[in-house]
């Protein structure tokens, strides 16, 4: 018999909570809060991944991970897909950058992390 393993997280949720979560999300999100903060509250709810991550299986939400000794990624995740292990690399920016300019163009912050992204 296969054992299930559902995310902590997941397993937790209710309701009430996703609410209190999105509300709080919603909130840094307006206060327009530094990076550090966002980054803060992801950590602690890795089911806001939930395009990346599957609910109904555990996998690990790595945080501040470093790539030599010039890059760090805010978040990683490696999915054990059917194709095989497959990482996800996620870099976040504080809410209070806009991502284009008054012009249209993309931001001197967006440019950033495309960047960062990139690099």
């Amino acid at each position: 018999m296969a054992i299930e393993r559902i995310d902590p997280e997941v397993k937790a949720l209710t309701l009430p909570r996703l609410f209190e979560d999105v509300g709080e999300f919603s909130l840094l999100l307006e206060k327009k809060v530094n990076e550090h903060l966002i980054h803060k509250f992801l950590s602690h709810h890795s089911y806001f991944f939930n395009n990346h991550i599957r609910l109904f299986d555990t996998i690990p939400l790595l945080s501040k991970i470093k790539l030599g000794s010039n890059h760090e990624i805010d978040f990683a995740i490696c999915d054990h897909g059917s194709y095989g292990p497959e990482w996800k690399l996620i870099e976040i920016e504080s809410p209070k950058y806009s991502l284009f300019n008054k012009s249209g163009d993309p931001s001197q912050e967006l440019n950033h992390a495309l960047r960062q992204a990139h690099d």
